[in-house]
């Protein structure tokens, strides 16, 4: 089983000048917004996962909208700071196991992490 690979991983970080619990209330509701669902959560931890392996293995990578089929985990921990909010995101691939991957996943897990990191940036910067 020497073709079975780990998952694409993103990691990103970056401080918002916001208390920990507005932080919290803006990232839960862009989870929501952009369709994903949060696992569980604690005062300075949220899981939430998106898109479906189902919808994934169903219809491929060559339809539109992918970037809502891929499924993907997020763990966002919040550092609280006192006036301001450390943050970390680590988003990881969540399509299962396959024998062979397509090159072209990897770039589509890309450009779909950095979306959600960008969409969590502008709603806890702004």
């Amino acid at each position: 089983m020497a073709a079975l690979k780990k998952p694409y991983v993103f990691v990103e970080q970056w401080g918002a000048p916001l208390p920990v619990e507005q932080v919290f209330a803006r990232m839960v509701a862009e989870v929501e917004l952009s369709k994903g669902s949060v696992d569980h959560s604690s005062a300075s931890k949220i899981v939430a996962h998106f898109g479906s392996r189902l919808r994934l293995r169903l219809w491929g990578i060559f339809q539109s909208d992918l970037a809502s089929r891929l499924p993907m985990r997020a763990e966002i921990t919040l550092d609280d700071n006192g006036s301001s909010t450390g943050i970390t995101v680590a988003m990881s691939s969540d399509e299962g196991w396959y024998l062979g991957r397509l090159p072209q996943l990897a770039e589509e897990y890309r450009l779909a992490f950095a979306a959600r990191a960008t969409a969590w940036k502008s709603a806890t910067v702004a």
